[in-house]
C-alpha cells in the first residue's frame, strides 16, 4: 500500500482518490454486511427467546430484517464517506515525514 502510494505523487487528487476511495468502501461494506450476516442467523436462533418480548410484529417479520439488511450496510458506507475522502487527500510524502 504504501508503495503505491509513494508511486501516485505525481497523480492529480482527483485520480488518487478515485483509486483508493473505492477500496475503503469495499473494506466497510464487506464488514458490515458480515455483520449482518452473522445477526441475522444470529435472530433466527433467538426467535424462540425474543417471541414473548415482541408485540405488533412477528419474530419472523421480513420486512424488518429487510429493511435492517439493507439499512445497515448504508449507514456504514455513509459513516465511511468522510474519512475516507480526506485520507484520499493526503500527499503520501507528507504523511511519512512526520
Amino acid at each position: 500500500m504504501a508503495r503505491a502510494a509513494l508511486s501516485t505523487f505525481s497523480e492529480s487528487r482527483f485520480r488518487k482518490s478515485a483509486r483508493y476511495v473505492p477500496r475503503i468502501f469495499g473494506s466497510a461494506l464487506r464488514l458490515s454486511l458480515t455483520g449482518v450476516s452473522v445477526g441475522a442467523i444470529a435472530t433466527i436462533w433467538a426467535t424462540r427467546a425474543l417471541h414473548a418480548y415482541l408485540f405488533g410484529v412477528t419474530a419472523t417479520d421480513p420486512a424488518t430484517y429487510l429493511i435492517v439488511g439493507i439499512g445497515l450496510p448504508l449507514i456504514a458506507l455513509a459513516a465511511c464517506w468522510r474519512p475516507a475522502r480526506r485520507a484520499a487527500r493526503i500527499d503520501p510524502m507528507t504523511l511519512l515525514r512526520q
